[in-house]
Formats: C-alpha cells, structure tokens, sequence
C-alpha cells in the first residue's frame, strides 16, 4: 500500500511539474541602436525615442508552455512584446515563421505573447519595443501556462495608464513646448484656445477617470475631453476645470462613453502660460488614494452660452457656421 501511495505521489509531481513556469534569465538583454540602454543592475530598459528596442536570445525548446510573461514594476511607455522562432540551423530566426505580438501602454504591469504552437518547440527570442520614449522595470518575465497567465494578471491589475506629453497638436497660435524633465509648457496667445493629443478611439474602460497634474496657474485650466459616442453630432463633449492656483483636475469617465475617446484637450481661460506635469488614466482606487485636490468631477459641456465649432474650440456667439450647442449641431 505504501509503494502504491508513493508511485501516486511521484506521478501527480511529475504531472504539476511538467509545465511549471520557467523564470527566464534577463540579465543578457541586447539592445539595438543608441536610443534603447539596458541596466542589468536595475533591471530596466531605458528608451530615449521611439521604435528603439531590446532583445534576449533563448534559442530553446518551449512547447511545453502557452505563453511567455513580461511582468513590470514600472512602465512608463507603450510597448511592444515579441517572440520569433528558430530556424533549421537553430542559430537565427525564421523570418517565414512569423512572430508571436502583444502590446501595452504606460502604466501596463503585465503583458503575455501567446506561443505558435506549431513552432514553439524552437524558440530564437523575445524583443521589447517601445513606441514613445520612456522606461521599463522588469520584474521578472517566465515561461507558463495560460492558467499561470491569467491569475497573475488578476492580481497585477493596471491602476494608471499615462498619456504621452510628447507630440500634441494645437487648435491655434498656441506655442507648445516639450521640455526636458518631461513636462509640456503651452504658451497661449488668447483666451479658450486648445492644445489636444488625438487618440482616435482610445478605450479607457479600464479606468474611471482621467486625471491632469499641473503647476499653478494664474486663470483657469480646463480639461476637454471627447468620446466618440453616438449622437446627434456624433460626438459627446466633457470638461472639468482647475480654477487659478490648483494643481489638478480630476474628471470622471462616463462608464457608458468611455470605451472609446476621441481626444483630451488642455484650454484656458486667459492669455498666459501652464506647465503640465502628467495626464492619465486612473482606477477609482486608484484616484481615491492619491493626494491633491480633487476639482469638480467632469459634467457634460452642454450649457446654454456656450458654443463650440466642430474641431471642439470654445467660440463666441458672433460666431458664424456649424456649431456645438447644447450637445446638438446646429448651424449659426
């Protein structure tokens, strides 16, 4: 009965064993170009453009795993996650053979590639990409199976995702500048005029706001914020405001709206100048836990005097055309 007891036991471990998770070595990351740096101590790639990236070479056999895992401490850029697989010789990659992708955005604690099962049995590596300038803390990536996966990604829910300051577009003779700790300036030249960045259908339903970290200024900020919601004009208009001397604004997404933004705009209620220091996304846990004034949660931009044209800008009511107003459009 003991043999028997101890044959079971020796089984059931083989089987547990068999794809326990495999915790790969990164100290040897290869990046490419001068834009990408790898600290080993640190364990961090660091990104000083966009498209720059990083490689570690496996040349292994994986087919007893389903994906392989990259799990951050810190992420402050979108990324790419990629696996590439063998070829015959066993010292390259196989372009034909394609490549397994993921991607994610600042603030991502955990991303996975899902392995070609045809081709994971030969495994060349896995490269970090990023699509914006930034850095990653890698806290470990590892070999496992989807069950693995999906319970890590439980507990490593991403809280905030940022909004790159880099690259925003303007509505007029506003003077943008990036500067070099990583805030943007906008310079305004005349009341309500509009720095935007464009995202075309961002899907923040992760999140429940969106969250504007700023240096006092002497006139009102305002946050604009625009879904790509249905309706009569085809898009729904939301703004919240931090009034002269506060440092934020905190707007609530409408859980029905915010699967799809359009664009976040920073506007003004006088001539003059305000630095932004950081926009993001954030989890109502997230926001209920951070310091800082918390300034009027966001309501809809439908109020009777004001008027917007169609590329969302505050206008006087002089104005002449095809206006927003009171959600509708309507033709001045």
């Amino acid at each position: 009965m003991k043999k028997i007891f101890t044959l079971i036991a020796v089984m059931l471990l083989a089987v547990s064993g068999a794809n326990a998770k495999k915790t790969l070595d990164i100290v040897a990351f290869n990046p490419w170009g001068a834009t990408c740096t790898w600290d080993a101590a640190t364990s961090t790639l660091s990104y000083s453009s966009a498209w720059s990236g990083a490689g570690l070479w496996l040349g292994g056999d994986f087919s007893d795993y389903d994906v392989i895992v990259l799990k951050m401490k810190s992420c402050t850029c979108g990324f790419n996650l990629a696996a590439e697989y063998l070829n015959e010789a066993g010292d390259g990659v196989d372009e034909s053979k394609g490549k397994s992708l993921a991607s994610g955005g600042a603030g991502t604690k955990i991303a996975a590639v899902t392995l070609n099962e045809d081709y994971s049995n030969g495994v060349a590596q896995i490269w970090i990409q990023a699509v914006e300038a930034g850095a990653i803390e890698i806290e470990e990536i590892y070999a496992g199976t989807r069950e693995e996966f999906e319970a890590d990604q439980a507990s490593n829910v991403q809280q905030t995702s940022d909004v790159s300051l880099k690259n925003w577009g303007k509505w007029g003779s506003e003077t943008l500048t990036e500067n070099e700790d990583g805030t943007l300036t906008i310079a305004f030249a005349a009341e309500w005029g509009g720095a935007n960045k464009w995202f075309g259908g961002y899907d923040a339903s992760a999140f429940d706001y969106c969250i504007v970290e700023l240096q006092p200024a002497d006139f009102i900020v305002q946050l604009f914020l625009q879904y790509a919601a249905a309706g009569a004009d085809g898009n729904a208009n939301v703004t919240a405001q931090a009034q002269p001397g506060e440092t934020e604004i905190r707007l609530q997404l409408d859980a029905t709206a915010k699967a799809a933004i359009n664009q976040i705009a920073i506007q003004n209620g006088a001539a003059g100048q305000v630095t932004i220091k950081r926009i993001y996304f954030a989890t109502a846990d997230y926001a209920t836990g951070i310091g800082g004034a918390v300034v009027k949660a966001g309501a809809a931009a439908k109020n009777d005097n004001v008027r917007y044209n169609l590329a969302g800008q505050k206008v006087s009511a002089s104005y002449k055309g095809m206006v927003i107003l009171n959600g509708k459009k309507v033709i001045m």
